[in-house]
């Protein structure tokens, strides 16, 4: 009794209810226009007229695009869709977005984030490669491909895992934790609560400060692995498997664990393209409990200063008002107007722009900058005459300048 078609390639399929959703790269569903990403009754293949949102602009620019693969909430109220595409029905949402399927018609959730704007290796129409949804939807993970090396100080999620709140909503999101391969893909994801397992090509976890070799904290973990759900840390689990290109499928069952790859050799033993982790015979994972202080919570200063450090001469808030020191330097001179201590070191002619987030800090930035600092900015047009700095220093003073800097405007992204 089931009759459906499209007009291009189904790319993934998942049933809620009584409900499929198919994505992919097709423009028609069962001769109904719909734009990459669908639902039809699951009984019969009828259209469903309550999810018809578009998936469009692509993010590899001269490319068609297309749903790379999508997983729905096991209450069926949500949908995460992850791939070449840049809108949802019309509102920007880039390679990763969320669909509110509790509404009719279905909607655009509140849910953005920038952090997969950036573009990872031109090799990729699209670095996405899997999500997965917790067992009880309170929380999905998303793993991707994408560059030689996408670090932590890269500022990207190449070749990553991450996990993001369902819950939340607003703009300019941020995943609750990433956890860096170091330049290799990760492929597929399966979280079931104790663990979110993931395969790919990887050679090691736990690598956000090195590129194609291991890095400190870094952990071997040969294609596959289990990261806690808490934090993003590998689980001592460590089975391997011979990495291929990855692993294109895991399925988690009360029974175990699924892994379907282009290798033949799994945990050590012979298991061509296909096999299972049994939890049969599996280490219990202890519960995360949480804990109240045993005493009270006090207050404390950063620090005491009896006087203002000597060594630092000069600090400016570039674009931006006066900000208090945070240690015994100096404080942060304004730079609204030519009036100021901080506009009198510098030639006219930039600009200024001000921002209402900050940014994630990167472990470059130290503690003694305060976030405030990166609510504004001075930014060199291309006319002359160049932005150029003039800091009043004695002769001979061996002196060190620190430039602070945040990519805050969509304009600099790549």
């Amino acid at each position: 009794s089931f009759t459906a078609t499209t007009d291009g390639r189904v790319r993934e399929l998942v049933v809620r209810g009584n409900t499929l959703y198919v994505a992919g790269s097709f423009t028609r569903l069962s001769g109904a226009t719909r734009g990459n990403l669908g639902a039809v009754n699951a009984t019969t293949g009828a259209v469903d007229p309550n999810l018809n949102l578009p998936m469009t602009d692509p993010h590899a620019e001269g490319t068609t695009p297309f749903v790379y693969t999508i997983d729905v909430s096991p209450d069926g109220k949500k949908l995460v869709a992850i791939g070449n595409f840049t809108k949802i029905g019309g509102i920007e949402r880039w390679q990763a977005g969320m669909i509110d399927l509790s509404t009719t018609p279905a909607m655009v959730a509140n849910w953005e984030t920038d952090r997969f704007r950036s573009v990872c290796s031109s090799s990729f129409f699209t670095y996405m490669r899997d999500v997965d949804f917790s067992p009880d939807g309170s929380y999905f993970a998303i793993v991707t491909t994408g560059a030689f090396f996408g670090g932590a100080s890269s500022g990207t999620l190449c070749d990553t895992a991450s996990r993001w709140e369902s819950a939340a909503t607003g703009e300019n999101l941020n995943p609750t934790w990433t956890d860096y391969s170091g330049g290799d893909t990760l492929s597929s994801v399966a979280v079931t609560g104790t663990a979110v397992y993931v395969g790919g090509h990887q050679r090691w976890l736990n690598n956000p400060f090195a590129g194609d070799a291991p890095g400190p904290g870094a952990v071997s973990r040969q294609g596959i692995a289990a990261l806690d759900p808490v934090n993003g840390v590998p689980f001592s689990w460590n089975p391997g498997r011979a990495r291929g290109v990855g692993v294109f499928a895991m399925y988690s069952t009360p029974a175990g664990l699924w892994v379907g790859s282009d290798t033949d050799v799994l945990g050590g033993e012979t298991h061509r393209k296909l096999g299972m982790f049994p939890t049969a015979g599996g280490t219990t994972v202890p519960p995360n409990q949480r804990y109240g202080l045993p005493a009270d919570l006090f207050n404390a200063p950063l620090t005491t200063c009896a006087q203002t450090d000597p060594n630092v001469f000069h600090r400016v808030n570039a674009g931006g008002s006066a900000v208090a020191a945070v240690d015994c330097g100096r404080g942060w001179s304004a730079d609204a107007s030519g009036t100021d201590p901080g506009a009198q070191l510098r030639t006219s002619g930039s600009n200024a722009a001000s921002w209402s987030t900050v940014p994630t800090r990167l472990p470059s930035v130290p503690n003694t900058a305060p976030n405030d600092l990166f609510l504004s900015e001075r930014w060199d047009p291309a006319a002359l005459p160049e932005m150029e700095w003039a800091f009043p220093v004695a002769i001979g003073t061996n002196v060190q300048v620190r430039l602070y800097f945040a990519n805050q405007c969509s304009c600099t992204n790549d």
